[in-house]
């Protein structure tokens, strides 16, 4: 999936695609409990690929920290990966502070395996992998307020 994601970026890039958006939403990434940011990264190439302008902010980010880089730069979408099946807590903070207008998509194994994590946390869009992000941004209006959706 890499692989494919990574060619369609190089394709947009060499034939000067604007993108998907007369005027480019903005993206956050970041996780809370994830050191390495494989599934991060894969969100990011994937909504910069279709002209979201991403903004990584970082490998295991407090609730506090990605809150405040929202309230800075009022993204349109906050990308987020969960690994830890305890970090609940932190993720509710987190959806409980963000700024209304900012769309949480979160993927990873607490909210493939818990039905109710998203709920429970906050999460708008629940994505599987970067094909259900792709299929999902291609219908993504920055326009239309988002309602929570697996």
């Amino acid at each position: 999936m890499v692989a494919a994601v990574t060619a369609l970026a190089e394709w947009r890039a060499r034939h000067a695609h604007p993108g998907l958006w007369p005027t480019p939403p903005v993206m956050i990434t970041a996780t809370v409990d994830d050191a390495l940011g494989q599934g991060i990264d894969l969100i990011g190439k994937t909504a910069a690929m279709t002209g979201i302008r991403v903004h990584f902010l970082g490998l295991m980010q407090s609730p506090a920290a990605i809150v405040a880089a929202c309230r800075c730069q009022c993204p349109n979408l906050l990308g987020i990966t969960v690994l830890q099946y305890d970090s609940e807590a932190l993720m509710a903070r987190l959806t409980a502070e963000l700024p209304p207008g900012t769309v949480l998509v979160a993927g990873g194994p607490p909210l493939f395996a818990d039905p109710d994590f998203a709920d429970r946390c906050g999460v708008h869009r629940v994505i599987q992998d970067a094909a259900a992000l792709m299929d999902w941004l291609l219908t993504y209006s920055p326009e239309s307020p988002m309602v929570r959706q697996r």
